[in-house]
């Protein structure tokens, strides 16, 4: 966060601190939340001096952060490196729930464009960030660049451990939500994909419940019907051959039933006590007998397939919908981790009482120029000769010399988590 911390965090985390890894350069999506103190002669104390200072590098806004309970300093020594980790938590979170919403919303527009067969998904384009994903009706820039403290969720004059742990239990409660709803909607999903390819399309594994009529299928306490897929190439040698095959087949049972590019779907009506002989020496013909029974035929049956696929589209919809809240809810817990981490950083690089000016800035192309321009800025809170320019004038060559608290939100939800 400042320039005297420790890079905990992973090479994915937006959390950067100025001893992190270098901020990576995605433009537009990203903001610099950065703390200055005001009590120092000839300090920068108004945003006004810093959109000055960066001229059109970036747009800055006030970041308003209230009078926090300070605590003791031990206990924010404490907190800081427990922020760290905390806050990356939370970014991880945020993501997944982001990134699950975006996959449904993608299967979602699959299905209403065709069958949700994949090489219709492959035609939806994925957007970086979809429009139902809001917090309090604002997009993520827009909460930023307005960010009001929630008293009514977390207290200013409760103690910050506290604060800290209420958000990290609400945070790892959601996760764990997302975890078990997602579970459920992709085993069903599974389930269902399972059988579709193990069905395919041809009459070898094809569900049979839509193309048997109760009519074509005969069913009494000594006969029953086969459904047996037979090669087209080979029709002459099953009608020479289906009634011999075993002794008690019905002469002239064998009807058509459907057609396909490579294979006859026939009946075949013989005695129940020949039916594995049948199934045998038909096998050995390739001729492949289909594991069908009357029970397929019946309404409950095919109410169950229905049932499932309904099943899945309201699993989807319910998940659809707890994503769009609790994207929020996970938005709003990881910024205020961050104010927070911001605010222990400030008291602990600048000292008490806290008074420090809090701006967030969005860089309009590369946030590396943006932040070497504000270490310019600042270079009055540090070591001039720590600060003199050097071969390699870049915010990753000096980094560790930044005199200012620092940190980064990376707000493009089109990552993966």
């Amino acid at each position: 966060m400042s320039s005297t911390s420790n890079a905990t965090s992973s090479p994915a985390s937006a959390a950067t601190s100025s001893a992190a890894a270098p901020p990576r350069s995605v433009g537009r999506q990203l903001f610099i939340l950065s703390s200055v103190p005001k009590g120092v002669e000839g300090a920068i104390s108004q945003v006004p001096q810093v959109q000055t200072g960066l001229r059109d590098l970036a747009t800055c806004f006030q970041f308003d952060v209230p009078p926090l309970n300070v605590g003791t300093q031990d206990t924010l020594m404490l907190l800081s490196d427990e922020l760290q980790r905390l806050e990356t938590f939370a970014e991880t979170a945020t993501r997944r729930i982001a990134q699950q919403y975006e996959e449904l919303r993608i299967s979602q527009q699959a299905d209403a464009k065709g069958d949700g067969k994949p090489d219709a998904k492959a035609d939806v384009k994925p957007v970086a960030l979809p429009v139902d994903l809001l917090i309090r009706g604002q997009t993520p820039e827009a909460y930023l660049t307005q960010f009001q403290w929630e008293d009514a969720k977390y207290s200013p004059k409760a103690p910050l451990k506290e604060t800290t742990a209420r958000i990290s239990q609400h945070i790892s409660r959601l996760d764990e939500e997302l975890r078990t709803k997602t579970t459920s909607y992709n085993n069903i999903a599974r389930d269902i994909a399972a059988e579709q390819r193990k069905e395919g399309t041809s009459l070898v594994t094809k569900n049979l419940s839509e193309i048997v009529t109760p009519q074509r299928f005969v069913e009494s306490e000594n006969l029953t019907t086969l459904i047996v897929a037979v090669p087209k190439v080979a029709y002459k040698d099953w009608f020479a051959s289906y009634e011999g095959l075993t002794e008690f087949v019905v002469p002239g049972s064998s009807e058509l039933l459907a057609e396909d590019s490579e294979y006859g779907l026939y009946t075949v009506i013989l005695f129940k006590r020949s039916t594995e002989d049948f199934k045998n020496l038909a096998r050995e013909r390739r001729f492949t007998v289909r594991d069908f029974s009357r029970d397929q035929l019946s309404d409950t049956y095919k109410q169950s397939r229905t049932k499932k696929l309904e099943e899945l589209t309201n699993q989807k919809k319910a998940l659809m919908r707890w994503c769009i809240v609790n994207f929020a809810e996970s938005f709003i817990a990881w910024v205020h981790l961050k104010v927070i981490r911001t605010f222990v950083e400030s008291v602990l690089r600048y000292g008490l009482p806290p008074n420090f000016l809090t701006v967030i800035c969005k860089p309009k192309r590369d946030e590396k120029k943006t932040l070497t321009a504000m270490a310019r800025m600042f270079e009055y809170l540090g070591d001039s000769k720590m600060l003199a320019k050097d071969k390699d004038d870049t915010p990753e060559a000096r980094e560790e010399f930044l005199p200012f608290v620092y940190s980064v939100f990376d707000c493009d939800f089109g990552k993966m988590a």
